[in-house]
């Protein structure tokens, strides 16, 4: 980092751009009619380059490498964590550091990896699961862009657990 004003800042400045500008998800992604996957994420983009690579600078230091880019012609850039592996270890440091409804979507993101971890890989999502997909739309503020449509989910996802 470049001055000792930025060397200064650590995980609860990061946590603050989380509880800012951070979005947690849990993305449906349809793989043939009858199939799908559900993807947890942690997403921060920003038009202000310097505080995200800050960030990401920050993240880095604690051995949290984020993938980063840029979208709308480079205007925005993206910290986002969307592996299982990276999303445990990120919310292992910064779900304590949240507040408010970041912290209470970022538990239902952790949550959610924590039970995908406890299950054989490639098992069917379960109905906790499923609940939590919906437990986090509720919390982000409904439905806004969703694509998809639970009992759909549920009558493609075999009964489990």
């Amino acid at each position: 980092m470049g001055n000792q004003q930025e060397r200064t800042l650590g995980l609860p400045y990061v946590a603050g751009l989380i509880v800012g500008e951070g979005c947690f998800q849990l993305t449906v992604h349809r793989i043939r009619p009858t199939s799908f996957r559900i993807l947890p994420r942690l997403r921060v983009a920003m038009d202000d380059h310097r505080s995200l690579r800050i960030a990401e600078n920050i993240l880095k230091d604690h051995g949290l490498a984020p993938y980063m880019y840029e979208r709308q012609e480079g205007r925005t850039l993206v910290l986002e964590f969307s592996s299982y592996g990276k999303l445990a270890k990120v919310l292992e440091q910064l779900l304590p550091l949240l507040t408010g409804t970041k912290r209470d979507a970022g538990d239902v993101v952790n949550r959610f990896v924590q039970s995908r971890y406890s299950l054989p890989r490639g098992s069917a999502y379960t109905k906790d699961e499923l609940a939590m997909v919906e437990e986090l739309r509720s919390i982000n503020g409904g439905n806004q862009g969703s694509r998809w449509n639970s009992v759909i989910l549920r009558d493609y996802t075999p009964d489990a657990a």
